[in-house]
């Protein structure tokens, strides 16, 4: 099951940076960031990472990326309250399907019905995401002390 999500900037540099929106936790708050990939992947987060390209024009893609690093520079807040319809706070798959639909890629948004106590709605989830961006999935790997080489 696929829990969180983030978009894969490579930098001129050669340096590989994730853009994704992460909820608060200690004395962090909540917010859209960009970190480096190692960060991303630290085993302390995450137990296993798929990569996955999606089948689009590069301009498409740069321009997603571009607009997700906005969402980060601008210091957009994590969306506690799970809410498509407002932009001054996304959660991580609202960060990634605002940027396509931003950089011009028409996705036909797919959104899973849930109901817990203090929650339910449509949201939009990982997997939802995947089945809304054609695409292939290049590398399945679960987080260990190495992780060099996984294709990105």
């Amino acid at each position: 099951m696929l829990t969180h999500v983030g978009v894969v900037d490579l930098a001129e540099e050669g340096q590989a940076y994730v853009i994704h929106a992460v909820p608060a936790e200690g004395e962090q708050e909540g917010k859209v960031r960009r970190q480096s990939f190692r960060e991303f992947v630290d085993q302390d987060r995450a137990s296993a990472l798929i990569i996955y390209r999606p089948n689009l024009e590069e301009a498409s893609l740069r321009r997603a990326v571009h607009i997700a690093e906005g969402y980060a520079k601008s210091d957009i807040s994590f969306d506690d309250d799970f809410d498509l319809a407002s932009d001054d706070a996304l959660y991580c798959t609202e960060l990634i399907w605002k940027a396509f639909l931003a950089a011009g890629v028409h996705l036909q948004p797919i959104r899973s019905q849930v109901t817990f106590p203090g929650m339910s709605g449509e949201y939009i989830f990982p997997a939802d995401i995947m089945s809304m961006i054609p695409g292939e999935r290049i590398s399945f790997q679960p987080i260990g002390d190495h992780y060099e080489g996984i294709g990105v």
